[in-house]
């Protein structure tokens, strides 16, 4: 396939429950409060983040021992980068998700639409920056607070009976924005977001405009709002 070559594809992705896992079971997709990352989607290319780490089971399938840093000096290894992943570039990102009716459903970018289809409720977003490649595609019946501050859509996606920090975490937001835009370089993005989820695993994670989290609710977001500031961005700023 060329460069800059578009293409259509439809997948159909399924992950049925069956009963409980030796380390627990964290569902992904729920009645209220569906949480998944980019891990659902087909990786295009060769990707060694997937390959069989564990040194018994390379023997077994009869694989040689894996290479566990490269060298300083190999080239190719520089296209795979923290953050970027395999083949690593900044992406352009668009996304048309279908939810519930009575759901709000939510991806990296600004809201440019949501309406109604064949009984289903459905939301358009588009970044209007690159972005790494991770992601989350959210979806629940949320109450919704939003704000402006700095030119930055502020908003906290919350379950309506949790509404006790949603003050905190608003004034958390724009006390992130003055600190990092002064020492790290202005923030990247239009829109930032904080999304509830349920506890079902234990995540707190700093996206492109985005800072999914479930667990105690007065736990810091300061180390998300961190790395979406700043791990996430597309240009390098100079620190002090």
């Amino acid at each position: 396939m060329r460069l800059a070559t578009r293409f259509a594809c439809a997948i159909a992705p399924a992950r049925p429950a069956r009963g409980f896992t030796g380390d627990g079971s964290a569902p992904v997709i729920t009645v209220n409060g569906t949480y998944f990352r980019r891990d659902w989607f087909p990786v295009l290319g060769y990707a060694p983040s997937l390959e069989l780490v564990d040194e018994e089971d390379r023997r077994t399938e009869g694989l040689p021992p894996r290479t566990r840093v490269a060298s300083i000096d190999d080239v190719a290894a520089r296209d795979n980068a923290y953050m970027l992943g395999d083949n690593a570039d900044w992406i352009a990102f668009r996304a048309t998700v279908s939810t519930a009716p009575d759901q709000v459903a939510v991806a990296p970018g600004m809201f440019v639409r949501d309406y109604q289809e064949n009984g289903r409720r459905v939301f358009e977003y588009a970044m209007d920056a690159p972005m790494s490649n991770d992601y989350a595609i959210l979806s629940a019946r949320y109450a919704v607070r939003r704000e402006a501050y700095r030119g930055v859509a502020l908003e906290v996606l919350y379950h309506s009976g949790h509404a006790f920090n949603v003050d905190r975490m608003m004034t958390a937001m724009k006390a992130s924005l003055d600190y990092y835009t002064t020492h790290f370089g202005p923030y990247q993005f239009r829109q930032l977001r904080i999304v509830e989820f349920p506890t079902l695993c234990a995540v707190r994670a700093g996206l492109p405009g985005t800072i999914p989290f479930s667990g105690p609710p007065a736990s810091s977001h300061a180390p998300a709002m961190a790395r979406t500031t700043w791990t996430c961005r597309s240009t390098s700023q100079p620190t002090r």
